[in-house]
């Protein structure tokens, strides 16, 4: 069985039936103790009014009125029967108990009831005995047992209907909740099947994500799923991306390549150096084209203090000649839910752009954006001393193939590739001045 709220409702049903199964088994047992209880009192009431009607001579004869405060001790086969015996021998038994020869007795102690259950011919019967101590004369006693019995027709009939309706009632019981319960497993899942609709339309295309109004418990599985859509799309954009900006970077080295092959002095020098920028750039670009975007499933946080001081530790032999200060203020439990190599692509370009364009000093600082429950965002913020970005070029900078200075080395998609990687994780890249004099770029990711 494949259906969650099938399992669901059959498990439940199973459940209620063995609860309500239990239930009525106690109650039919409190109901039979009860109608037993009953019919004692009911036997004792009836002694009490043999008794009360029994005569004893000083002789010790024992006798008995014809006319009894009990009909149905006169009334053959009316179910209830009275006896008397003394300490040997039954002594009087009632017209109803006629053709009863058997009759049994307990030895009762003197004042003591005896409730029991007895079978007469083909019939049974409750039955109650009483042992008394009649005083016939002054200081003269004799003993007797005093003896009713009821048919136990009457109590089975009783116990019949009790179960019939009782049954009967935990019977439609059952049914009312099974169907009820039937129902709330349909309200209760109705998330889980609007997720596996919503996913069905986003397979269609019918939709981008998944929404949002969903109950506590299953947000952490639509965000995620949402996640991953994002990251997938994003992976694709950055694949077309990929193919765009080797398009665009290597426009110009096989133009080079083309014009020197062309010239009568072909220069070999030239044409290997255009190689190996071109060799650089489709290296980079595939590097790019991996980026994983904001998907951190099974992924360990990344450390932003170690990871900064290793692209650090680079580019101060990249950039010796400089003698750059890098004061890097990243505090230890700084971290980034996102995938290492974006985070490193990120550092990397703000770091060296920064380097390149610094006189002396480049400042990098970072701290968390407690966002929600799960996972923190992240912000970067990189300074330098030197000419900074004009009002006018902040906007073109961050546009593939666009660069502040044409004539600095470089292919003009780094800030392009931070900003995609930055909206990958639903952030944001900013530009503008710094306190140092030079450029402040803080790129922003986002907790999702």
């Amino acid at each position: 069985m494949r259906s969650l709220s099938a399992r669901l409702l059959i498990a439940l049903s199973i459940l209620l039936i063995i609860a309500l199964t239990i239930t009525a088994v106690i109650l039919d047992g409190v109901f039979r103790r009860a109608a037993e209880d009953s019919t004692a009192e009911r036997l004792n009431t009836q002694l009490i009014l043999l008794m009360s009607s029994a005569e004893i001579s000083s002789e010790g004869l024992f006798s008995m009125p014809e006319i009894l405060p009990e009909a149905r001790f006169m009334t053959p086969g009316s179910g209830l029967l009275g006896f008397v015996s003394d300490d040997q021998n039954q002594i009087w038994k009632s017209e109803s108990a006629v053709g009863i020869l058997d009759a049994k007795f307990d030895n009762n102690p003197i004042g003591q009831n005896a409730f029991s259950q007895r079978s007469y011919g083909e019939q049974d019967y409750f039955q109650q005995s009483l042992g008394v101590e009649w005083e016939i004369d002054t200081n003269k006693y004799q003993s007797f047992v005093f003896t009713t019995a009821e048919s136990l027709g009457p109590y089975y009939s009783q116990l019949k209907t009790f179960r019939t309706r009782i049954f009967s009632w935990f019977a439609f019981l059952v049914i009312c909740l099974v169907a009820i319960q039937a129902s709330l497993m349909r309200w209760i899942l109705m998330p889980l099947r609007k997720i596996a609709n919503e996913v069905s339309e986003i397979d269609q295309g019918q939709r981008d994500l998944l929404s949002a109004d969903y109950p506590s418990e299953l947000q952490g599985v639509t965000n995620n799923t949402n996640s991953l859509i994002k990251a997938e799309r994003s992976r694709m954009e950055r694949y077309q991306n990929t193919l765009g900006n080797l398009a665009h970077s290597l426009k110009t080295p096989l133009a080079v390549i083309q014009t020197t092959t062309e010239s009568k002095n072909a220069n070999k020098e030239v044409i290997l150096n255009q190689v190996k920028v071109m060799n650089d750039i489709v290296g980079y670009q595939l590097k790019r084209a991996a980026t994983v975007g904001q998907v951190t499933l099974g992924r360990e946080a990344v450390n932003v203090l170690n990871l900064s001081e290793d692209i650090i530790a680079a580019l101060k032999k990249v950039y010796a000649d400089k003698n750059i200060s890098f004061e890097n203020t990243i505090k230890a439990d700084v971290l980034f839910y996102g995938d290492k190599g974006d985070l490193t692509e990120v550092l990397g370009n703000l770091l060296d752009n920064a380097s390149k364009w610094s006189k002396s000093i480049v400042k990098l600082s970072a701290i968390s954006l407690a966002q929600n429950e799960q996972r923190s965002g992240l912000k970067i913020v990189i300074e330098d001393d030197g000419k900074g970005v004009n009002d006018s070029q902040k906007s073109n900078i961050m546009q593939r193939g666009k660069r502040a200075d044409e004539n600095t080395p470089g292919h003009g998609i780094g800030l392009s590739v931070v900003k995609e990687i930055t909206q990958s994780y639903q952030g944001e890249l900013q530009i503008c001045d710094s306190y140092l004099g030079g450029a402040k770029f803080t790129a922003l990711f986002s907790a999702f």
